[in-house]
């Protein structure tokens, strides 16, 4: 299957390659789906990444694991879910019985290199392993005392990477593919966009300075501390500007990062894939931030992915999950999947298809795929009870608390969530079939090693808009 997929890719590429191609993983932290130009109706925020889907396959359905960072980029890593990678707070540590996508890569003979924004996803807490070089930012470990951080930027991550990737010309990696990851911090709180960006963000609001200093007593208390208060609407406009125009100044940002790879042959033989880790609420289920449900505004996710030598754009509607990534991409490379993978592979959705197998395709009517998510403690470190569990097959998903009650939605008609009714029959019987079948893959985690986190770090998630640990 892997050989069959990967001579696939190559027909697709045009003709036969003697070394893999690159791989560039690009995680936007907090990134909504309806802030891409291809999902959602926000106005021309992300012109670049749009041109990229236009020449991409563009998964609409996708959905992260988990609603914040830390587990769910061990699940797009491992293809493991939270219960099983046992990352559910900020002192857990990353297992090195672990398996990650880099160390698969690297032991394939990839070159790897990671640089990321986030504080949490830091080499003591395990996220390093399979790279050889790992680099998480800002280096200086600047932390905010008020409302603005100085947090990870583009430019810095980005710079790093080239710098690294212009070494390896210089190094003892001649004719090995490389595998990129970044993570950009742009659109997570707080948000300070580049300023002559900020009057388009906000062209369609009133005055800001009201909206501002709601916004500041809103998010923190004098002594540094989140503080959330349900925002008015004129501080929830004003919050949804500064992320939108973060989300802006980010694609201008990646539009001369993907120039510089360009100009140094990385993009010539590479398969690109842009995604984000979770969404974000404004008050969409009158809430703010992420980590707390498993609404959609913080379940659904970008996910794009460029083969090489592709041209035209592709749409993939089925429900998939980021631990169905790394297998994948594992999968378009013709590398086996270890025993340790969750997650399925949608290589095959990603070829052409000839006349025999649209036809066989109509006639097996194949059962639509399943995408589970599962809280098990929110951002502040608490058992999660309101939401323990979602289960999303085609347009039907189910939300289960920890009692065991549900909430069930139909996505085709009611894709915000706003309108819970009970999904009874045949429907029920399939979404419950699916948790059951993820309930039994589950098992609780074994004793996992966690940290105590140092003072500099709990300011810095403090500063990013977390209650104290």
């Amino acid at each position: 299957m892997a050989r069959s997929l990967l001579i696939g890719l190559w027909a697709l590429v045009g003709c036969a390659r003697a070394t893999p191609p690159n791989v560039l993983l690009i995680v936007v932290d907090t990134l909504r789906a309806d802030r891409l130009g291809w999902y959602g109706p926000n106005g021309n925020l992300t012109p670049f990444l749009d041109s990229l889907a236009a020449r991409g396959h563009v998964a609409w359905n996708a959905y992260a694991p988990v609603s914040w960072t830390s587990p769910s980029v061990a699940s797009l890593w491992t293809s493991r879910y939270p219960s099983q990678h046992g990352i559910t707070t900020f002192g857990s540590v990353l297992a090195a019985s672990e398996l990650t996508l880099a160390e698969i890569l690297g032991q394939r003979g990839f070159v790897t290199g990671g640089f990321t924004a986030n504080p949490g996803l830091s080499t003591n807490l395990g996220y390093a392993q399979g790279f050889e070089r790992y680099e998480t930012f800002p280096r200086d470990g600047a932390v905010a005392e008020g409302f603005w951080m100085t947090k990870g930027r583009a430019e810095e991550i980005q710079n790093a990477a080239l710098a690294w990737l212009d070494t390896l010309g210089r190094g003892p990696y001649p004719g090995r593919p490389v595998f990129l990851y970044l993570q950009y911090m742009e659109p997570h709180f707080p948000y300070h966009p580049p300023e002559d960006i900020v009057p388009a963000a906000m062209a369609r609001r009133g005055d800001p300075a009201i909206a501002q200093q709601t916004g500041r007593d809103m998010f923190l208390t004098d002594a540094g501390k989140r503080n959330w208060v349900h925002p008015d609407k004129n501080a929830l406009d004003f919050i949804e500007d500064l992320y939108d125009a973060e989300v802006m100044g980010l694609d201008r940002e990646l539009r001369g990062f993907f120039a510089a790879l360009e100009s140094r042959g990385f993009l010539a033989n590479a398969v690109v894939v842009v995604t984000a880790d979770h969404g974000e609420e404004f008050g969409d289920h009158e809430g703010l931030g992420h980590g707390k449900t498993l609404y959609n505004e913080v379940l659904h996710v970008p996910l794009l992915l460029v083969l090489p030598g592709q041209a035209r754009r592709a749409d993939l509607r089925d429900a998939v999950s980021l631990v169905d990534v790394t297998p994948t991409l594992l999968d378009l490379l013709g590398v086996p999947a270890p025993p340790s993978v969750e997650g399925h592979s949608f290589a095959a959705a990603l070829r052409p298809k000839s006349l025999r197998e649209r036809l066989r395709d109509v006639v097996a009517a194949p059962s639509p795929r399943a995408a589970f998510a599962e809280l098990v403690t929110t951002t502040e470190g608490k058992p999660s009870t309101r939401h323990r569990q979602a289960i999303i097959v085609g347009s039907r998903k189910l939300i289960v608390d920890a009692e065991g009650a549900a909430e069930g939605f139909e996505l085709g008609t009611d894709p915000h969530e706003k309108a819970p009714h009970a999904i009874t029959g045949g429907d029920e019987t399939v979404l419950r079939t699916a948790l059951e079948h993820f309930g039994r893959a589950l098992q609780a985690p074994s004793a996992h090693e966690r940290v105590d986190l140092d003072e500099a770090t709990r300011r810095r998630l403090r500063a990013l808009g977390y209650v104290d640990h």
